[in-house]
Parts: structure tokens; sequence; C-alpha cells
């Protein structure tokens, strides 16, 4: 049997979970060769950060880290893969809970008459952990509860 070659562009977060959900499949390296292309070293698309040495090894990011609890799928597959890491218990971020903290306050910015402005906004909390089998979202009563 010939094995199909298979390209995954980029190393955002998408890419990542399609290289990890192709290589959970039974089999997959009997029926696939595939490469992931990133440019650079640094893996996480838009969700990458670094540390700069220069600066007392502050954190630099990319962009915006909120996930609010609303990314059941992308929860569930991080779930998933940390129960196949089976980290020691020795490691820092053992498990997804030891790297994801529930946190319902954000504050955003817009520039007006010269000044930036902030609005704090709180999300309310919704019940279950995220990635678990909840209640369905109704989006107008999410939006409701926002405003």
């Amino acid at each position: 049997m010939t094995k199909r070659s298979i390209a995954i562009l980029g190393g955002g977060v998408g890419s990542i979970t399609t290289a990890w959900a192709l290589t959970s499949l039974t089999g997959w390296s009997d029926r696939f060769e595939i490469t992931l292309y990133q440019m650079g070293w640094r893996l996480g698309g838009k969700g990458a950060s670094g540390r700069n040495a220069r600066y007392g090894q502050r954190i630099e990011e990319h962009g915006l880290h909120i996930w609010m609890g609303f990314y059941d799928n992308a929860f569930r597959a991080l779930q998933q893969c940390y129960n196949e890491l089976n980290r020691p218990p020795s490691c820092p971020i053992r498990t997804w809970t030891d790297a994801f903290h529930p946190h319902n306050d954000i504050v955003l910015y817009e520039f007006v008459k010269g000044r930036w402005r902030g609005w704090p906004i709180s999300v309310p909390m919704r019940a279950g952990a995220p990635g678990a089998d909840r209640e369905p979202h109704e989006v107008t009563k999410l939006f409701e509860q926002l405003l």
C-alpha cells in the first residue's frame, strides 16, 4: 500500500490539531507520510509566546489568549492530549487544569480623543468544565448575560 503524502501548512493551533487528529488514527503511520511546514522555529501561530531575556524574561505574546470556556471541542482535544502525555506528578504543567485557570474578567480598550479608554467586562461563568458534556450554547442567552 502506498502512503499518502500530507502537507500541513503553518504551526498554529488548527495545524497542530490536524496533525494530532491524523496521528491519532489507528494505523496512521502505515497510511500517511505527514509533514508540517512552519516558518521559523516557533509553533503556536497566534497563540505562540516567548520570553525576552533582555527584559527580565518578560513574556511576549502574538495575540489575545481568551478562550472564555466556550471552545468545548478545543478543550476536549486538549484534555485528550494531556491524557496521552501522561506527565509525571513532578511536571509543573502536568494536566490541562494546570495550564488553564478560569478567569472571567477582561478589559478591552479603545482610543478616544487622544486617550485610551478601558471597558472592563465580567463574563458570566458557565457551569461545568469546558470540553465536558454541558448544556448546549444558546447564543442569544449568552449575549443577554454578557449585556
